[in-house]
């Protein structure tokens, strides 16, 4: 019998204003849940919370303000998770702030949140990863790599920042300010930009072999995956990137923005040797998105030693049976699993006996 360093669970989640629910508490089998109910009911906002409470952002894309319910003025998510039962938190304040905390005592930081429960979140936004541009491709890296990897975390953030800073310098020194005060900024981007860079480069090739296993699996060996990166420059240390960065001084002057670097690249997918955003069909582009959120999962486990939480929004549905075989063989392969469905009977023969099933209508969770 395998084991692991962590097994990721949440017992119970609790919610106020969240959405659409002005208030839902709800205790979690430790194996797999099912959320049933038609669609705007809020099962997503419950899958939604979870890996809130895991990344301290939405799957979904949207905005805090976006979170909190139409007519209050803050909403919570709270989690009692992991074997210790520790009791994390996050808040979203209309002010635009928000607060993370453990044990009702607050953090210094939201994302120090994240590491606490370990989670993969699979959702028809995927797709996006494959048929939309750059910017979806660097956002599914940025947000898997910054919850398996502290360094890379602390990399991202740190970029992030001195992006922010470096762009506003510009907008300063087209308005008249001193140039000079670019230097500092230009540093950090080189710095951390170089080790963003060599981070998901990395990453690429220790996922692509997991992600392709499951590709196999999901079209019985008849396709093959390639996933390779393509920078916005050719800088490969950060001596190289700093100097292409103050080379770019007049022209990102002009544009008040920083025009290369690691916010500028992209990752090609390949299918059978074409690139898969232009050639692919809907469907090879579905198996794809899934393939690489199979990758993610199984990296968690058999990389870091990591049996991470699995939350399925509404994606059973969508899935022929071999695609919905290879889900649930690899979720039946974790520890907790969390299942949003409008239709308990499509996905029946794939639910346990001892499952926990709940009705979600209007707000309302009724086991």
């Amino acid at each position: 019998m395998e084991t692991y360093e962590r097994t990721a669970r949440i017992l119970k989640l609790s919610l106020t204003d969240f959405r659409s629910y002005v208030f839902a508490d709800v205790n979690l089998h430790s194996g797999q849940n099912v959320f049933v109910g038609p669609n705007g009911q809020g099962k997503s906002n419950l899958l939604e919370a979870i890996y809130a409470l895991s990344s301290t952002r939405s799957f979904r894309g949207a905005r805090d303000r976006e979170i909190i319910r139409f007519g209050a003025e803050q909403a919570t998510a709270n989690g009692v998770v992991g074997e210790e039962e520790v009791e994390i938190g996050l808040e979203y304040n209309l002010s635009g702030g928000r607060r993370a905390t453990v044990f009702s005592q607050r953090l210094p930081r939201v994302l120090d949140l994240i590491g606490r429960l370990p989670a993969v979140v699979f959702s028809t936004t995927d797709l996006a990863i494959v048929n939309d541009g750059p910017s979806e491709r660097r956002g599914f890296l940025d947000a898997e790599l910054s919850l398996l990897s502290p360094s890379y975390l602390r990399a991202f953030s740190g970029y992030r920042k001195a992006l922010e800073q470096r762009n506003a310098a510009l907008r300063a020194v087209r308005e008249g300010a001193s140039p000079s005060q670019l230097d500092p900024w230009e540093g950090a981007l080189a710095e951390k930009g170089s080790q963003i860079r060599q981070a998901r480069a990395e990453w690429i090739a220790d996922l692509l072999p997991l992600a392709g296993e499951a590709l196999t699996a999901l079209t019985e060996a008849t396709e093959t995956l390639e996933i390779s990166a393509q920078n916005a420059d050719e800088a490969e240390d950060a001596e190289t990137l700093g100097m292409l960065i103050r080379t770019r001084r007049g022209q990102d002057i002009a544009a008040g923005h920083t025009t290369l670097g690691p916010h500028r690249d992209d990752f090609v997918i390949r299918l059978n040797g074409e690139e898969a955003r232009a050639f692919a069909s809907q469907g090879q582009r579905r198996t794809i998105a899934l393939a690489l959120k199979l990758g993610v999962a199984q990296y968690w486990k058999e990389r870091l030693r990591v049996m991470p939480l699995v939350l399925l929004d509404d994606i059973m549905s969508d899935l022929d049976v071999a695609r919905r075989n290879a889900v649930m063989a690899v979720s039946g392969s974790m520890g907790q699993v969390v299942i949003t469905t409008t239709d308990i009977e499509a996905i029946r023969p794939e639910v346990r006996s001892d499952a926990r099933v709940f009705e979600v209508r209007e707000g309302r969770i009724d086991k």
